[in-house]
């Protein structure tokens, strides 16, 4: 074998290790972005959901108090009406 074929094969082996290399970094940024993305998601509408709910157990709350006396309703709605 000669020394030209010898170094172009080197040569040749380290592009192919480089360029197999390049890949996996891309798949493994590819699996980095996707994660991001669907806990983005579910962090999101989980976060959303919850504060949903907490103001309707808010208003419930409110709505329960107000219903158990009419002289609060009374007062809370002139204050509502002077707000």
């Amino acid at each position: 074998m000669s020394i030209f074929r010898s170094a172009s094969l080197f040569i040749s082996g380290t592009f192919d290790t480089a360029t197999a290399s390049v890949a996996t970094v891309g798949k493994g940024l590819d699996i980095a972005n996707h994660y991001v993305a669907e806990n983005h998601k579910s962090i999101t509408k989980t976060t959303t959901t919850s504060a949903q709910l907490s103001v309707a157990r808010f208003n419930q709350d409110v709505a329960d108090e107000l219903e158990a006396s009419d002289k609060l309703k009374a007062q809370y709605d002139a204050v509502v009406a002077d707000w």
